[in-house]
């Protein structure tokens, strides 16, 4: 699946979920992240390209908290 896709799909989503849950531990680089949208996408842009590097994106087939 092209990243664009991707990205425009269910995977922001994942990422603002996983932040929000790490708040607790990285209150300010959360906060960076999910004030700023340019930063939210392209955090979760480098996320995916690890998981996809990794072989280990599921997101789509609802296993994990977050469908990941």
């Amino acid at each position: 699946m092209p990243a664009e896709q991707v990205m425009d799909g269910l995977v922001p989503k994942c990422m603002e979920g996983i932040v929000l849950d790490a708040m607790t531990d990285h209150e300010k680089l959360s906060m960076e992240v999910l004030d700023n949208v340019a930063k939210s996408r392209a955090f979760a842009r480098v996320i995916y390209k690890l998981l996809t590097t990794a072989g280990g994106l599921g997101c789509g087939d609802n296993t994990g908290k977050y469908g990941m």
